[in-house]
């Protein structure tokens, strides 16, 4: 056998069991936090942007659906680069993917996927301003708290930091930021698209 034909064999066989890898683990090896968190049930902690069964932690929010916060899941695979998950109420299922994020996706889903209901915190807010989180919007006046609730965490390539003053989320295509004071919305730069909860 020439070595031309034992590298292609090495790759061939590489490639078959990348394939039965890739496979056997629903897409891709599994996260060594897999066990903690598979077959878990969880709260959505904010407001989720879901385009489409399967989409990307920018949580751009072209028009189309969220899922409310308070929404119950249940972990169905933990990936390094991926989440899925089944919408309960729903019984649609995910796949959430690390793109931006400049954390370990275990990190993003410790803050999305909570254990207590983020309703209860919710509705102890002003009126409008639990009006304006349960619909995915947010104005002057809002905490940053607030703003998460209702928007999401903002895509960490452009707000690495929340504890940034300036906050830049994206509009369909076009971004828009939010200027925070002491801790306070004051200024926002475009009105946010209207969103439908996925129920």
């Amino acid at each position: 056998m020439t070595e031309k034909m034992r590298n292609r064999k090495f790759l061939t066989l590489f490639a078959f069991a990348m394939f039965v890898l890739y496979n056997s683990c629903g897409g891709a090896p599994l996260n060594p936090y897999a066990p903690t968190y598979v077959g878990q049930i969880f709260y959505l902690c904010c407001n989720m942007y879901a385009p489409s069964p399967a989409f990307h932690d920018a949580n751009y929010q072209y028009p189309g659906k969220f899922i409310p916060l308070g929404t119950q899941v249940r972990i169905e695979n933990l990936t390094d680069t991926a989440v899925v998950f089944t919408n309960l109420q729903s019984g649609l299922r995910y796949t959430w993917m690390k793109r931006y994020a400049r954390v370990p996706i275990v990190s993003l889903l410790q803050v999305w996927f909570v254990k207590e209901d983020p309703k209860q915190i919710v509705d102890t807010f002003e009126p409008n301003i639990r009006s304006a989180v349960y619909a995915g919007k947010v104005f002057q006046g809002m905490t940053k708290a607030q703003v998460i609730r209702a928007l999401g965490f903002p895509p960490q390539h452009k707000t690495p930091d929340t504890s940034m003053d300036i906050w830049t989320y994206w509009s369909g295509v076009k971004p828009y930021t939010i200027r925070f004071q002491n801790g306070i919305a004051v200024e926002i730069t475009t009105p946010q698209i209207g969103m439908q909860k996925i129920r």
